[in-house]
């Protein structure tokens, strides 16, 4: 296998699979609470990924650039609001889209692609407890969530949101930023993942 497809295989799982935080401007103002308590239905996610792997050897410069687009299918679950946190129960959902990378060589486009990425996540359940921040932000401080089986859970990272209602609709919109180099045997090799993640609820 080429270098190319190695770089594009590795873009296209980093960049359709990751954890949502958005950095967001902390809005002043009170905000009525009890706009968002409620019960509500997994309706989709819909997102939007662009994953960059670039590696130097100090005479080239390879990139391989992968970007995907979709919207969540087969979705099931629930989600309980209250004042201090979101409860989702059951929350699941697949994936079935078509990545499309773009391989460079010293900046020069050299190659196109596409793969078929499906995927699938089996309901679990979690708790996360939150702040409002101004008329239309939130932070999520950490939370859980569990597997089906039970047992231990897994600690969630904070995570910042923008939200707004389109009649008995609650959207969520997220995003996520990361950039991370490393040095192997000279070679310096940078990743950066963009991805915004837009959830949409319905109250029951």
């Amino acid at each position: 296998m080429n270098v190319r497809k190695l770089l594009f295989i590795a873009v296209l799982f980093a960049s359709c699979t990751k954890e949502e935080s958005l950095e967001i401007t902390d809005n002043s103002g009170a905000v009525n609470a009890d706009k968002l308590k409620g019960t509500y239905v997994f309706i989709n996610m819909q997102a939007h990924t662009s994953g960059t792997i670039e590696v130097t050897d100090g005479t080239d410069v390879e990139k391989m650039v992968s970007v995907s687009d979709y919207i969540t299918k087969d979705n099931v679950g629930s989600v309980v609001i209250d004042a201090t946190k979101f409860t989702a129960i059951g929350m699941g959902y697949s994936v079935d889209t078509t990545v499309k990378g773009y391989y460079y060589v010293n900046g020069v486009l050299d190659d196109t692609m596409e793969s078929d990425f499906q995927f699938s996540t089996p309901p679990l359940s979690s708790v996360a407890p939150y702040r409002l921040a101004g008329t239309d932000s939130l932070y999520f401080t950490g939370g859980i969530i569990n597997a089906p089986s039970g047992g231990g859970g897994v600690a969630t990272p904070e995570s910042k949101a923008r939200f707004a209602f389109s009649g008995d609709t609650l959207i969520l919109y997220q995003g996520y930023y990361n950039k991370a180099t490393t040095t192997q045997a000279g070679v310096r090799i940078t990743q950066t993942d963009v991805a915004t993640i837009i959830t949409r609820l319905k109250k029951k």
